[in-house]
């Protein structure tokens, strides 16, 4: 049997030669479909920073409707809006990774759509939430500047 000593150098040796197995896969995977081995990594990374914006967008959405008290129609009315909204800014986004767009083309797509999105949202408001969201909005911009 061995010691408690030689167990635990055993044991990170494993770890160690298990991570860069694991490495190593991951880079000859990305060499046979012809990619550097950093591409996969950025492409993953590229992914979860989408993900994490779209969970912050998600909450900005949530506080949005209870600020504005939606109610259940209005609410899931909403929800389409804003994940057909979320849907069309990735996809400028990756337009304009792959260089079929530059980026004022982005910054005018993106801004299109956003103006399409709150004024499609904005007819789903009351008079009165609508006052309360133009009083959020007029808000908003004045502590930007």
């Amino acid at each position: 049997m061995h010691s408690p000593k030689k167990s635990w150098i055993l044991t990170v040796a494993c770890m160690l030669m298990l991570c860069s197995m694991a490495i190593l896969s991951s880079e000859l995977e990305a060499q046979h479909r012809g990619e550097p081995g950093n591409v996969r990594g950025r492409r993953d990374m590229q992914k979860r920073m989408e993900e994490m914006q779209k969970r912050q967008a998600e909450k900005q959405f949530e506080r949005l409707c209870n600020y504005l008290e939606l109610d259940k129609k209005q609410k899931k009315k909403a929800r389409k809006l804003f994940k057909d909204m979320h849907k069309k800014i990735v996809k400028v986004a990756r337009e304009m990774r792959e260089g079929k767009l530059d980026q004022s083309e982005a910054s005018e797509k993106r801004i299109k759509i956003y103006m399409d999105y709150r004024q499609k949202f904005r007819d789903l408001l009351s008079p009165e939430q609508n006052e309360k969201y133009e009083k959020l909005r007029v808000r908003g911009l004045r502590s930007d500047s």
